[in-house]
């Protein structure tokens, strides 16, 4: 667990205490909510007693509930906010039905609206988010989640200013994130910050190295000149193949100089790479300098190249 103070905007100073410092639930809050649901198990659909002495629920009030007994709405809360950003979209929505319905404790309550939020987003439908967030603000004013979920709708409907304003909101609350950092990078890009997007990107990749997705962000934001920096830093990454299969599958290489300055950034670091000589060489065939395989094949017609493979395989080895 992990415990911070943050001074807000009036001047008073605020504990948090996170398990990580993401969306994920407050430890607390997910441990008052456990001793709150033996509660309201104990004294039925009137509501929990008032006093101590509650029956504990397989232990101690304020704990998970033991392996294979039945889980109730608080841990599916749990495993809803858990699973809201990124994870298979089938375990979001099974945690969700899971809890719908269920009393809960404002901040709990909260934080399954945000997980309600952040649904609708990955369905591709942000516009339906809104009520949700606006119900999880006031339910729980200080759940830094609901400014990262606003965030990200603002930038997907276009409003780069309000979600440039909330995602720094939820950053100064919980701390850096390398998703947080692409979002931020992509409303300074629809504001017309170049600059403030390249310094935002390359931040970014210096404390999140192995996150490959900001690699592509970070070639989109570098000058025309200045490519090969992004293949320097993919060949000293984590996962060097990895972070330049994600470029190379981006469409910001489709141009093929673009593709060939970052490869020349790449085998620079790893002359010897497999996974980068193979790139090369796809590359060399497209400009008409070699022979061999080739991983592009121009569109009869269109005077520009048509790649065969799915995203994130721009080359099958």
């Amino acid at each position: 667990m992990r415990w911070w103070l943050v001074r807000g905007p009036d001047g008073r100073w605020k504990v948090y205490d996170h398990d990580l410092p993401s969306i994920r639930l407050r430890a607390s809050v997910r441990l008052a909510g456990y001793w709150w649901e033996a509660a309201v198990g104990a004294a039925g659909p009137g509501g929990p007693p008032a006093g101590p002495g509650l029956p504990p629920r397989g232990g101690f009030p304020g704990t998970p509930p033991p392996a294979g007994e039945p889980r109730g709405p608080v841990d599916a809360v749990t495993r809803a906010v858990r699973h809201a950003e990124w994870s298979d979209l089938s375990e979001l929505m099974a945690a969700l039905d899971d809890c719908r319905g269920a009393e809960l404790p404002p901040p709990l309550a909260a934080g399954r609206a945000v997980a309600e939020a952040f649904l609708r987003v990955r369905q591709g439908r942000p516009g339906e988010a809104t009520p949700f967030l606006d119900k999880a603000a006031k339910l729980d004013p200080d759940f830094p989640s609901t400014h990262l979920v606003r965030g990200i709708v603002a930038n997907r409907t276009g409003d780069h200013e309000t979600a440039l304003k909330h995602l720094t909101a939820y950053q100064t609350a919980v701390g850096p994130e390398a998703e947080v950092a692409l979002e931020i990078g992509v409303a300074r890009e629809g504001l017309r910050q170049p600059v403030e997007a390249l310094t935002t990107y390359r931040a970014a990749v210096k404390d999140f190295p192995g996150h490959t997705a900001l690699y592509p962000a970070l070639v989109r934001a570098l000058p025309a000149g200045g490519k090969r920096e992004a293949g320097e830093l993919a060949a000293k990454g984590p996962k060097p193949a990895e972070h330049l299969t994600a470029i190379l599958s981006d469409p910001v290489a489709d141009d093929v100089a673009v593709a060939d300055a970052v490869l020349g950034g790449f085998l620079a670091g790893r002359p010897d790479d497999p996974t980068g000589l193979a790139y090369a060489a796809a590359v060399r065939v497209k400009q008409g300098k070699g022979t061999g395989s080739a991983g592009w094949s121009g569109s009869a017609g269109s005077g520009r190249p048509a790649r065969r493979w799915p995203a994130r395989t721009w080359w099958r080895m």
